[in-house]
């Protein structure tokens, strides 16, 4: 049964008024910090690490393993080491992106971050307009939000090609092997990955990074946004997350969106994270293998990048996990929650819309009342996923409980 507006609120009330605990010792101070959802990427996780520590930024990675336990382990190691901040999310089976960067922008906002950023395992922040040095990373964003006064920050794509590589040797980092990209005008690179003002966005409402979230950053109106640090009256075009022109002044997203065509194969079978249909269209790989512009990493970026793993790699070595950390039953029971409602409130919408669909159009009554049940499905779809993610803030004390009383009351 679709939850009432009721249980949902009682939901909510109990997970942020009673069971929200203020965090005193904030694992971030004032920071600039990029956060990723990462499912079987144990290949590419130290170079997407090491790259990103060495330009400034703290890290946060939601755990969404589906099978390779080995993803786990060396996020666990990593965390241990100091390196990131991993949260559990591998009970998380059905559109996990969604509940993994609302749980990454909590945890930030309760522990004093500046500003966060979302990326993928295949994407890596590239600053342009000064030398790629260690901080100038965390710099360059802190100094784009100074200088537009804007809340969000979006960084066009620069996508990859295969370049005909075999991808069978995954010892060479990424960012080496391949070089060949899409001319700046191809449409793919018109999209954008997006940071926020943790405070600017809190400000807005305590629902607005729920209500509008997008994988691309939140659906404000282009005044809330800077394009590459430049504050403009035209920023998207055609649809939300594409802009109306590519740039790359400041800084950019080389996006490695395929790799080789043997990777990108392992990466059709693992699915996607930010919807239910997991599968890519056929001719996904030939569409994107655009390989017109040399784009190698300058040399010394690319020496400092094997620096840092070695250093990874070295400390990674004396530490002292040496067990895959188990799935609690707490996170079980929100990943079952989460997917069992995500899964009726879909099939509810498909029907209403087919329903839609037959309804004579000079019956203005009929379609009102299908239009109307069709927004509350929506909105109660967002009611729900924003009443999962809160476990994370305090490992789930009392969830399990909350979530059985009030599924008992329906």
């Amino acid at each position: 049964m679709l939850l009432s507006r009721k249980a949902f609120w009682s939901l909510h009330k109990v997970y942020f008024n009673k069971v929200y605990l203020p965090v005193t010792q904030p694992h971030f101070p004032r920071v600039v910090v990029v956060g990723a959802i990462m499912r079987d990427e144990t290949d590419y996780i130290v170079e997407w690490v090491a790259w990103h520590r060495y330009l400034g930024f703290e890290l946060m990675i939601a755990d969404n393993c589906s099978s390779d336990e080995r993803q786990t382990a060396l996020l666990a190691r990593l965390e241990q080491a100091g390196f990131i901040r991993r949260l559990e999310l591998r009970a998380f089976t059905m559109q996990p992106q969604f509940p993994a960067y609302i749980a990454m922008y909590d945890l930030a906002r309760c522990e004093g971050v500046s500003y966060i950023g979302f990326i993928d395992a295949d994407e890596f922040f590239e600053p342009l307009s000064a030398e790629i040095e260690p901080d100038s990373g965390r710099r360059l964003v802190v100094e784009a939000f100074k200088t537009s006064e804007k809340t969000l920050v979006g960084y066009n794509w620069m996508c990859f090609g295969s370049g005909g590589e075999s991808g069978k040797d995954l010892s060479i980092p990424v960012m080496r092997r391949f070089n060949f990209a899409a001319p700046q005008d191809c449409d793919y690179n018109r999209h954008i990955k997006s940071f926020m003002d943790v405070d600017k966005v809190a400000r807005l409402s305590d629902d607005a990074i729920v209500e509008k979230y997008h994988p691309h950053g939140l659906q404000l109106n282009d005044e809330f946004y800077s394009h590459d640090g430049i504050a403009g009256d035209r920023l998207f075009y055609g649809q939300f997350g594409m802009t109306h022109e590519v740039r790359w002044n400041t800084a950019r997203i080389r996006h490695y969106i395929i790799k080789s065509k043997f990777e990108f194969e392992t990466k059709r079978r693992r699915g996607r994270a930010d919807t239910v249909d997991k599968s890519h269209e056929e001719n996904y790989f030939s569409a994107r293998d655009r390989n017109e512009v040399y784009a190698p990493l300058c040399p010394s970026a690319s020496a400092a990048l094997e620096d840092e793993i070695a250093k990874i790699k070295e400390k990674l070595a004396l530490t002292t996990q040496t067990t895959v950390p188990d799935v609690d039953p707490v996170s079980i029971a929100a990943g079952r929650f989460y997917a069992q409602r995500i899964k009726e409130l879909i099939a509810k919408e498909l029907i209403a819309k087919e329903l839609n669909a037959i309804v004579h159009e000079r019956d203005t009554i009929k379609r009102r009342r299908f239009q109307d049940l069709l927004k509350e499905i929506r909105r109660a779809t967002r009611n729900t996923r924003r009443t999962i993610f809160p476990w994370l803030r305090n490992r789930g004390k009392n969830m399990v409980v909350a979530v059985a009383d009030t599924s008992n009351q329906e």
